[in-house]
C-alpha cells in the first residue's frame, strides 16, 4: 500500500513538471506501475529520477511497438496492391465488374418497376387523370377531410357525408349489406390491402436495413418528430392535432428524397419508395380514423336509436 501512495505522488510531480505530457504520461501509467512493482524494481527506493526513468523506458518500447506496426500495415498495403495490378487479378476485376454493374442496374430497374405497380393500385386516377373503378374508401373526400384528426373531429359533418357517398360506393362494391356493416367490412379489407404494399416496400425505405436503419424513412420520422416537437407515439394512435398532423406532412415531404448518402447505400429508389410508403401509412391512419367514427357511430345509435 505504502508503494501505491509513493507511485501516485510520484506520478503527481511527473504531472506537475511536465504538463504538456500529462496525458501520454496518464496512458502510460498502468504500464509504469506494473514495471515498479517487479521484484527488481521493489527493492529499490522510488523517488523522481527512478520513476521517470520507467517512463522513458516504457516510452521507447511503446514508440518501438508502434513503429513496428505501421511498417508492417504499410508493407501489407503494398502486397495487396502488388496482388491487384497482377494480369489474372485484373481479368478477374475486369469480369467481375462487367456482370455486376448490369446486374446492379437491371436489380435497380425492376424494383423501381415494383414500386409503380404498387402506386398504380394505390391511386384512384391512371396518369390520364381518369378515376379508376371502384373509389377505395381510403381515396375518399381527401380534399375536405386530408387527415385522420380531422375526421375526428368533424366526425359529424363526416359520417352525413359519407353516409351519402357510401350509396354511390356501396354501388362500386357491389354491396348487399346495411351500409355501416359494409363500409367496416370494406375498411378492414382496405387495411390489409395496404399494409400488403408496405410489407413490399419496406424492402427499400430502412436503410441500410431495418434492425440498423441510419438514413432510411424511420430515421427521417423520428428526426421529423422531434423538429416539430410531436410525440411520436400519438401519430400511430391518431391524437395529433389537425395543425401537428399537417406540420409532420410537410416535415416528412420535405425529406423524403434519394441523397448521395442513399446510393452509396445501394438505395437508389429511397425517394419513390419513401414518399410511397408515407402516404399509404397515412390512408392507413385515415381509415382507422373512419372505422372509429362508424363504431362510436353505432354506439350512438344503441342508445338513442338516431344516428
Amino acid at each position: 500500500m505504502e508503494l501505491l501512495f509513493l507511485g501516485l505522488g510520484g506520478f503527481v510531480k511527473v504531472l506537475n513538471f511536465h504538463k504538456k505530457k500529462g496525458l501520454f504520461l496518464l496512458c502510460c501509467f498502468p504500464y509504469m506501475f506494473f514495471a515498479a512493482s517487479d521484484d527488481t524494481v521493489q527493492n529499490q527506493p522510488i523517488n523522481e529520477k527512478s520513476f521517470s526513468n520507467v517512463v522513458a523506458a516504457q516510452s521507447v518500447q511503446l514508440g518501438g511497438q508502434a513503429v513496428n506496426l505501421m511498417g508492417d500495415f504499410f508493407s501489407t498495403i503494398k502486397k495487396i496492391a502488388n496482388l491487384l495490378t497482377q494480369p489474372d487479378v485484373l481479368r478477374l476485376e475486369a469480369a467481375l465488374v462487367g456482370v455486376t454493374i448490369p446486374y446492379g442496374l437491371g436489380k435497380t430497374f425492376w424494383n423501381r418497376y415494383q414500386i409503380s405497380l404498387i402506386e398504380h393500385k394505390f391511386l384512384d386516377t391512371d396518369k390520364t387523370g381518369i378515376v379508376k373503378k371502384p373509389m377505395k374508401v381510403y381515396n375518399w373526400g381527401m380534399e375536405e377531410y386530408p387527415t385522420a384528426c380531422g375526421i375526428k373531429n368533424r366526425r359529424n359533418e363526416f359520417r352525413r357525408d359519407f353516409e351519402v357517398a357510401w350509396v354511390h360506393l356501396a354501388i362500386q362494391h357491389d354491396s348487399s349489406l346495411a351500409w355501416h356493416k359494409n363500409v367496416i367490412n370494406t375498411v378492414d379489407r382496405e387495411i390489409s390491402e395496404l399494409g400488403s404494399y408496405l410489407k413490399i416496400l419496406r424492402t427499400f425505405v430502412f436503410c441500410p436495413s431495418r434492425a440498423y436503419d441510419l438514413i432510411g424513412i424511420d430515421k427521417i420520422f423520428k428526426k421529423s418528430c422531434t423538429r416539430c416537437a410531436i410525440d411520436s407515439k400519438k401519430f400511430h394512435i391518431n391524437e395529433l392535432t389537425v395543425e401537428q398532423e399537417t406540420e409532420l406532412d410537410n416535415a416528412m415531404k420535405a425529406t423524403l428524397k434519394t441523397t448521395v448518402r442513399h446510393w452509396i447505400c445501394l438505395c437508389p429508389n429511397f425517394g419513390k419508395a419513401s414518399s410511397l410508403y408515407w402516404e399509404i401509412l397515412k390512408r392507413i391512419k385515415r381509415l382507422e380514423s373512419i372505422k372509429g367514427v362508424i363504431y362510436s357511430c353505432l354506439d350512438s345509435r344503441k342508445k338513442t336509436q338516431e344516428c
